[in-house]
């Protein structure tokens, strides 16, 4: 028969490899979130990133616009490579954007150019 000391060190390995089986799991559920697109509707979407928002909210928006799977992800990701001084303005967001160029691009603040024709001798009023 099985003594109280072979029954708690069967117990204890089942749960370090139930365990290793889960943490397992999560890095390659992370690896595959950070190398999966967007989940756009259309071929090519804006984003207004507004003054003073913050990773956490940013990531719960795209969550809620479904446009990532899991917002916690983003959060982890952020929080270990020390991403910090996110850009606000107007981003233009594709199919082939994946979560980790996304934030870079907050970062690097590579926001969409509007060009402008100022038409020699008009005054703002007549634009």
């Amino acid at each position: 028969m099985f003594s109280r000391e072979d029954l708690f060190g069967e117990i204890t390995s089942i749960i370090v490899v139930l365990i290793s089986f889960a943490c397992a799991w999560f890095l390659m559920d992370y690896h595959k979130f950070t190398l999966t697109p967007l989940q756009l509707q259309e071929s090519e979407t804006y984003y207004e990133l507004k003054p003073g928002s913050s990773i956490y909210s940013i990531a719960q928006e795209f969550e809620d616009n479904g446009w990532i799977k899991n917002k916690l992800y983003l959060r982890i990701y952020a929080k270990l490579n020390k991403l910090t001084g996110i850009k606000a303005g107007e981003y233009a967001l594709s199919k082939n954007l994946t979560p980790v160029k996304l934030l870079k691009n907050f970062i690097d603040g590579k926001v969409v150019l509007h060009q402008i024709a100022l038409i020699e001798g008009w005054n703002f009023k007549q634009m």
